[in-house]
């Protein structure tokens, strides 16, 4: 085991080695990381002797700071997601260990370069409730399947058959503590155990404990124990070494208390309110955290330095250096969200995130500003998709929809005619139509009235996840409750609908995943195959222009005649330049990022993550060899210009075309496709102003400007 050991040892300087190489050679521009959003931590604890601290988070990952908590990196290297969530943490010598279960249980991770790369460590446990080190030995409680220990730091695992973890060989443990030599354990309806001989042997400390009771958190101050029970609402003290326990008031009244941290002889306490601080044994409390009202959850301290994490993320990660009397805040470079969307609206970037709030940046992404959650009656505000129509932003998520026509300042519910608990996919403006494909159907509102159900019988039961428009064509796309994927068309604005999905042979516990128009093109991501029409939906072909491996669309999104999907299992970005026949990887140095969303804004090109936030790139640092839709600008005319009240566009019989027309900020404000030569546009609604006419058809495109002048 020595030798195994030893060898790991030598490949993690060798991966380290080869990541400090690569990153010295000159490259093109790629993927950066922008400041934020940042949301959702869930632990900070000092990681070694050199002040460095470590936070694990929830579907963030890892990060580092190296300067008392000022400032923070990701950790990525060797750690097979990014987005994964840190459940447990401790040290053990000069090596930092770290256990997840989400998004499955990939088991110990071990670093022991200062948090630079990490070594894996599986072990065969279906779901951690606990993990610690103590001398020379790690731990591991599950959940139905008792103890598991190493003592070759995490090469190989065996199970602890010691009382009283033999009696049952499917014992639930809750939680495993160490408190200076003693490892505690408690067992579902059995109570609190303590060992003092590495685990070895066992003896019950249940004086004054509840062991039906949830026991939770442990910590030490020296002269006394303390440890949660109830669910995190009782505060237990034992001054005999935990052989018998008295409850102490809860300073947080009835609030939940989240963790529990001592330090130098006092206890600290994390409640949703503040941390409070006894340093007499519990006899009295003060409060420690200052006048910030938030959802504390971890405490660390690293000689001279406080950092506390928050459940809230306009607080996130706050710093003390004196002692709690102030904080500050310490969140640069923290960007850890779950982005579920992204949205370019002039110089602004809207990033929501699966972790309550919506946030805005004005500067590329160097700061973002949360916006005011309005969906108080789910304390979430994650949007699928958002869109602008007309002088209104229109954000989609769980089971409420909201628009805004101050930029997020303000929202009002728009949600009235649709009921049950639901998710919003995806928006399709269609004129004065806005369509809505959700978990629960498809529906469409006029002018931001009532929604109307588009559930005919033919879709009953089916959760829908793409809606578009491709001539006097509607299509839809998800799956039925067979799990089948399933796609549909109308001709008569939803009222009535056309099954096409015996058209494609999906296969059972399939879906339909994505669909997007572009350039004339209908692409449609189902089953884990790339499908396409260019004659309206009536013929489609599986396209073999994209690696698609069985792995689903994230998303479309067509910016121009540009053309991107990121891929989920996968965990890809492509682009194509001619309508999706040809595809290239652009995913370069974002890896396992699994991108949800996509925008492009000012020249660059954003994408949010899963446990990474925001990122970016230039447009003009992309460079891959496919085939481009060619530029004419003779290609379509366009009278009268200037215009007051109609314009006609007039283009060459052939392939249908996509026409598109925003102003000069960058916002969409009509589109459609033409199946003709001649299409009138009705611009009486029009404002005096510049506005951008592009038209494309998957071979050509153009771009005019069109002047109203009334």
């Amino acid at each position: 085991m020595k030798k195994i050991y030893a060898l790991s040892k030598k490949l993690s300087m060798l991966i380290a080695l080869i990541h400090a190489i690569v990153l010295s050679i000159p490259v093109q521009a790629q993927w950066i990381q922008t400041k934020g959003p940042s949301t959702n931590l869930t632990n900070v604890k000092m990681a070694d002797n050199s002040g460095m601290f470590i936070a694990g988070t929830n579907h963030g990952g890892i990060f580092v700071s190296q300067d008392s908590g000022q400032t923070w990196m990701q950790s990525v290297t060797g750690i097979a997601d990014r987005s994964m969530t840190v459940n447990f943490m401790d040290t053990l010598g000069q090596s930092i260990f770290i256990f997840n279960n989400w998004p499955i249980s990939n088991g110990v991770y071990e670093s022991n370069d200062h948090a630079q790369t990490w070594i894996s460590h599986p072990i065969n446990i279906s779901y951690c409730t606990g993990m610690v080190c103590l001398n020379s030995r790690i731990f591991v409680g599950s959940n139905g399947q008792g103890i598991f220990y190493s003592d070759n730091m995490g090469v190989s695992w065996d199970t602890l058959n010691t009382y009283p973890f033999f009696h049952t060989p499917y014992v639930a443990v809750n939680t495993i503590s160490r408190l200076g030599n003693d490892l505690f354990v408690s067992v579902t309806d059995s109570g609190l155990y303590k060992s003092s001989d590495n685990g070895s042997s066992w003896i019950r400390t249940n004086g004054g404990l509840n062991i039906t009771s949830s026991i939770g958190k442990m910590a030490s101050t020296g002269t006394a124990l303390w440890l949660l029970s109830n669910y995190n609402l009782d505060l237990y003290k034992s001054t005999d070494a935990g052989l018998n326990w008295t409850i102490v008031p809860n300073p947080g009244g009835s609030n939940l208390i989240n963790d529990l941290y001592g330090l130098n002889g006092s206890l600290y306490v994390m409640t949703t309110p503040h941390i409070f601080k006894t340093a007499n044994d519990g006899a009295s409390f003060t409060t420690f955290s200052g006048n910030v009202d938030t959802e504390y959850h971890h405490l660390a301290n690293n000689g001279s330095v406080f950092v506390s994490s928050c459940n809230y993320s306009s607080v996130g990660i706050q710093r003390s250096t004196n002692d709690g009397l102030s904080w500050t805040l310490g969140n640069e470079g923290f960007a850890n969200s779950r982005v579920t969307a992204l949205f370019a609206d002039g110089n602004n970037l809207f990033a929501s995130t699966y972790d309550k709030d919506m946030f805005i940046t004005a500067d590329a992404g160097m700061n973002y500003t949360p916006i005011p959650n309005p969906n108080v009656a789910f304390d979430a505000f994650y949007a699928r998709d958002i869109i602008r129509v007309g002088t209104d932003i229109v954000e989609g998520g769980y089971s409420k929809m909201f628009r805004s026509n101050n930029n997020g300042a303000n929202w009002v519910n728009c949600s009235a005619g649709i009921q049950g608990l639901y998710d919003v996919n995806q928006f399709m403006l269609d004129g004065n139509d806005l369509y809505a494909a959700t978990t629960i159907g498809i529906y469409k509102s006029t002018s931001f009235g009532n929604w109307v159900s588009l559930n005919t019988a033919a879709l009953a039961g089916c959760e829908f996840s793409s809606v578009v428009k491709s001539g006097n064509r509607i299509f839809i796309c998800g799956k039925n409750t067979n799990y089948d994927a399933k796609v549909f068309y109308s001709e008569d604005s939803g009222a009535t609908w056309t099954d096409i999905s015996t058209s494609f042979g999906f296969g059972q516990y399939t879906n339909g995943d994505r669909m997007i128009v572009a350039g004339g093109t209908i692409l449609l991501s189902a089953g884990g195959h790339l499908y396409t029409s260019t004659d309206n939906g009536n013929v489609w072909n599986m396209s073999n222009g994209i690696p698609f491996t069985y792995s689903p669309i994230n998303t479309f999104y067509l910016d121009g005649t540009t053309l991107y999907a990121s891929m989920e299992f996968a965990n890809e970005i492509f682009v194509s330049y001619d309508n999706g026949a040809n595809w290239a990887s652009i995913i370069d140095n974002l890896y396992n990022a699994n991108v949800k969303s996509i925008a492009v804004l000012n020249g660059d090109i954003y994408v949010g993550t899963t446990g990474g936030g925001v990122w970016k790139r230039p447009l003009s640092s992309i460079t891959v060899n496919l085939p481009k839709v060619q530029s004419d600008q003779n290609w379509f005319t366009m009278y009268p210009n200037p215009a007051q009240d109609v314009i006609t566009i007039t283009k060459p019989n052939g392939l249908n075309a996509q026409l598109s027309i925003s102003t000069i900020t960058g916002d969409v404000i009509y589109k459609n496709t033409l199946h003709t030569s001649s299409l009138e546009i009705d611009t009486k609604t029009f404002p005096n102003g510049v506005y951008l006419v592009q038209m494309y058809d998957g071979k050509n495109s153009s771009t005019k400007k069109l002047v109203i002048c009334k």
